[in-house]
């Protein structure tokens, strides 16, 4: 299947099952929007822009597109497109639908360096609350987490001066990481500022992944103590600031988790997915593609109760800042949520749901019985507010999808998780 212009050619493989009209096919296609949707993998019901066709005199034996007479195709049925190839000429958006987001998830650069997870069959768990299970395993990444996806997608999209300037980047961790491996692979420094009470096994692990181009600053006690000092570096030496989750490109990469959901799952339903929440870059960017593509689908975030800032948010209609946070969950642990997640999740996100220590390390228990994983604190979060959600609404015959977001646990913790 290809689709040509005047200026470049895209390859598609499709495996779906489509409804379309004999007349409608032999068509060719005079605008980038297919191209824009040919790294896709999409389920439910929704509708690209209006493109325009040329005319069928146009059309040889090697091109062919499946195409409406009006101009506006729709897809009516779920379906997979899988990208092989694609070379534009151009920057445009496939739409401004849902902000424009779309058209950055599906185009998000993040498999030169992250790779598709599996979404396993949580099957001790799905028969304890008597559910269908799916856990989206981002605890398998390469830095053991899923901000690997947002971090190479920023910086994978800056011009090569500011790569040559350098990068710096404030995490509790994961981000850090996720920084740090994109930086060797796009070879350029990175400073990272972490809070002093970051796990030794993401400091060291920040320091193995990003090796000679990355230089660790410990600061302060808190994600915004360290967010200071990378500010501070931001303007007296230039770097290029790599948000952990109040841009658009790292919301965009974080959100590929949810082509690849619905991918896993045009065949079966999926009632709602339950996405940890810091910051909520990751939330956001899920949510957004999610209610675009199968809107019928629920997104419900994640938060530790002593950190739970975009709970707080939504219930006040704008972004408040907490005046603490615990620790236990650290990679979650941040006090004021994301300007731009703030918004995105007003709008996508059907509710937020709150747990606390025991039921974070009862998750972190559960998930070990299924995936044999030990996930950090924050990582379990997903599992912890799908475990209550179902309890507190005796839901039952349902498919849920927690996402596993992280597995760079400190071992010192081990002690309080069994104990708890």
């Amino acid at each position: 299947f290809s689709v040509l212009n005047n200026t470049y050619s895209v390859k598609i493989n499709i495996h779906m099952m489509w409804k379309v009209p004999s007349n409608i096919l032999q068509r060719r296609v005079a605008s980038s929007a297919w191209s824009r949707v040919a790294g896709a993998s999409c389920s439910g019901t929704y509708q690209l822009p209006t493109t325009s066709v040329a005319s069928s005199s146009q059309s040889n034996a090697n091109s062919s597109s499946i195409f409406y007479n009006n101009g506006t195709p729709q897809f009516t049925s779920m379906h997979t497109m899988r990208h092989t190839s694609t070379t534009t000429a151009n920057n445009e958006n496939i739409s401004e639908v849902g902000d424009g987001y779309l058209g950055k998830i599906l185009n998000a650069k993040v498999y030169e360096v992250a790779i598709e997870t599996e979404l396993q069959h949580a099957e001790n768990l799905s028969q304890l609350l008597n559910n269908t299970i799916l856990l989206k395993r981002e605890d398998t990444q390469p830095v053991f987490s899923f901000k690997i996806r947002g971090a190479y997608n920023k910086m994978a999209s800056l011009p090569k001066s500011s790569l040559d300037r350098g990068v710096v980047a404030c995490s509790a961790g994961n981000h850090a990481q996720g920084v740090a491996l994109s930086a060797r692979m796009l070879g350029c420094r990175a400073v990272i500022c972490m809070p002093l009470a970051t796990p030794s096994i993401k400091v060291n692990a920040v320091r193995d992944h990003g090796g000679e181009f990355v230089e660790v600053r410990l600061v302060g006690n808190s994600y915004d103590d360290a967010a200071a000092e990378a500010k501070r570096c931001q303007i007296e030496e230039g770097l290029e600031m790599i948000h952990p989750f109040d841009d658009e490109h790292v919301i965009a990469g974080q959100g590929t988790m949810a082509i690849e959901i619905l991918k896993k799952c045009v065949s079966q339903p999926v009632d709602a997915i339950f996405v940890c929440c810091g910051g909520g870059g990751m939330l956001a960017g899920i949510a957004a593609y999610v209610k675009q593509v199968r809107p019928a689908v629920k997104i419900y975030g994640v938060e530790a109760a002593d950190a739970a800032g975009m709970t707080a948010s939504l219930a006040a209609g704008k972004v408040v800042t907490l005046p603490s946070v615990g620790l236990f969950a650290d990679g979650a642990a941040v006090k004021t949520v994301g300007t731009e997640t703030f918004r995105l999740c007003e709008k996508y996100v059907d509710g937020m749901v709150t747990v606390d220590t025991d039921q974070i390390c009862n998750a972190i228990k559960l998930a070990y019985n299924d995936a044999r994983v030990i996930l950090e604190p924050a990582g379990a979060l997903g599992v912890a507010g799908l475990k209550k959600h179902i309890e507190e609404n005796n839901i039952s015959g349902k498919t849920f999808v927690a996402i596993t977001s992280g597995a760079n646990m400190d071992f010192n913790r081990l002690r309080v998780v069994s104990e708890r």
